[in-house]
């Protein structure tokens, strides 16, 4: 993933931050986050919009995505949204149970 970085951020640099405090810190906020989740998860991987699951429904994902948008943004989506009742959903294969 570093080849997508942009460029002045090095491999040390990156390592630096992943093994030193603040990735540390980081890494638990997230584990705080994830084991205050409510419904608590049990699968991978387990995807919340606005704090609520969405369980294993990953063919909807883009129209659950923009009508949480519209719905905290109370405006309509953006264009892209309006594309989806004509893109064909792309099956998501595969959970990991824990």
């Amino acid at each position: 993933c570093a080849s997508i970085l942009p460029s002045d951020i090095t491999p040390e640099i990156l390592d630096s931050c992943a093994t030193g405090n603040l990735g540390q810190e980081l890494i638990a906020i997230s584990r705080h986050n994830t084991e205050s989740l409510n419904p608590p998860h049990t699968y991978v991987p387990w995807v919340v919009v606005d704090k609520k699951p969405v369980f294993q429904n990953y063919d909807n994902i883009s129209a659950i995505v923009c009508e949480e948008w519209a719905r905290l943004n109370d405006a309509n989506p953006p264009p892209e949204c309006s594309k989806l009742a004509s893109t064909p959903r792309q099956r998501v294969s595969g959970v990991c149970t824990l």
